[in-house]
């Protein structure tokens, strides 16, 4: 955070135990987990954000909402693309539920491991010229997502080095892709600056998140 001047960052596959909310130094951790220590999401916030959290809600293990004064962050780990189409969408009408409760005023940001690949191309508004791969179904799932409740897919819309697109290598093989991403409610897109800076720190298993 200190490194590479963050304000917000989201982190998954924390694998902690339960729900919490804590500081340390001059930040603050809020986390959603369950009591088997599976999957887990989380929000490290600087001090300057972290004081302006008037609300939380801890999902499940998956989806962290968290309500600042004046924005919304959600971070999100969506199941893999073995998982049931059923426990897809359970996650999509949970995301819808939560759009429900922001103000129309919100910038709300969604951000996590989608587990989708969106591809290269621009489609619409909503994807950038910079993304990476071709569209499997479950990106073809959150393009859908996002053309209904008017968001854009923010690091596919700024020029990186295709070499630095990529999120996740899997194990034991040279294929990269593009599953990580970050939402912007499109009437926001002016304000929307380059985040390669703060691109997907690597982490275990090759993920950057």
């Amino acid at each position: 955070m200190k490194l590479n001047q963050l304000d917000i960052l989201g982190v998954c596959e924390t694998r902690w135990g339960d729900n919490g909310d804590f500081w340390s130094d001059d930040f603050r951790m809020i986390h959603s987990g369950d009591n088997q220590g599976k999957n887990g999401v989380g929000i490290l916030l600087n001090k300057e954000w972290g004081l302006q959290v008037e609300n939380t809600y801890h999902v499940n293990d998956r989806i962290l909402f968290i309500k600042l004064k004046t924005s919304t962050v959600n971070m999100i780990v969506i199941p893999t693309s073995n998982s049931e189409d059923d426990e897809i969408e359970r996650m999509y009408d949970s995301l819808d539920e939560l759009l429900g409760i922001s103000r129309d005023s919100d910038n709300v940001i969604i951000m996590g491991d989608f587990n989708a690949v969106v591809g290269e191309g621009q489609d619409n508004q909503i994807i950038g010229k910079h993304g990476l791969g071709t569209r499997n179904n479950r990106g073809e799932r959150l393009v859908n997502f996002c053309k209904q409740s008017n968001f854009l897919i923010t690091n596919t819309m700024f020029e990186v080095p295709k070499r630095r697109r990529h999120t996740w290598v899997a194990p034991g093989v040279t294929n990269r892709y593009q599953i990580d991403y970050v939402l912007a409610r499109s009437r926001f897109k002016k304000q929307l600056t380059n985040n390669d800076k703060s691109q997907f720190s690597r982490c275990r298993n090759r993920q950057r998140s």
